[in-house]
């Protein structure tokens, strides 16, 4: 399973790839586009949205692991229904003026 250091060196690759068809659109102004340089263009696109999808499944990958070992992804244990029940008619209260 992925942690922080692997996302942070995926986004560093996402940034280079986006930084790499920033380049090569300003390297086209100006110029006919051909055939060839569209399909260089879509393929710099496509694997940069491939590369974004796999760091979004990384991401969400290690949120599920912290919803696991952190209940509420707090790390803090989650309150007790009661708790939340008298949360409940606390903010009943305060919404007639009672509390």
């Amino acid at each position: 399973m992925p942690g922080m250091h692997d996302i942070t060196a995926q986004l560093a690759a996402v940034e280079e790839k986006l930084h790499f068809l920033h380049q090569s659109i300003t390297a086209c102004r100006g110029a006919p586009l051909t055939p060839e340089a569209l399909a260089g263009l879509a393929h710099i696109v496509s694997d940069l949205v491939r590369s974004v999808q796999e760091t979004r499944r990384d991401v969400d990958g290690i949120r599920g692991r912290e919803d696991i070992h952190c209940p509420g992804g707090t790390g803090l244990p989650d309150a007790p229904a009661e708790d939340a029940a008298d949360d409940d008619d606390i903010q009943e209260q305060r919404r007639h003026g009672a509390a």
